[in-house]
């Protein structure tokens, strides 16, 4: 059974859910994190290496340190090239 919805009423609900989901909310930041292990030509982490993150677009830099298995985590970079 089909039903038919004024066009009003349609696009009001259709904004009531938007507004009220959260995930729709967190889907519109601008940063994010980044994670990965530094290496060597072994494939063996690095530890306690410092890492510099260069953003192209904004020249940002976000600096981080390897743990001692090489991982590294650099949180709170903005979204672009890097």
């Amino acid at each position: 059974m089909k039903v038919d919805l004024p066009m009003p009423l349609c696009l009001a609900l259709s904004l009531a859910i938007s507004l009220l989901s959260p995930q729709a909310l967190l889907a519109q930041q601008n940063e994010g994190s980044l994670t990965g292990t530094a290496s060597n030509g072994s494939g063996a982490g690095i530890p306690n290496a410092k890492v510099s993150v260069r953003n192209l677009n904004t020249r940002d830099i976000t600096e981080t340190q390897t743990d001692s298995a090489g991982s590294l985590y650099a949180d709170q970079t903005r979204a672009g090239r890097l």
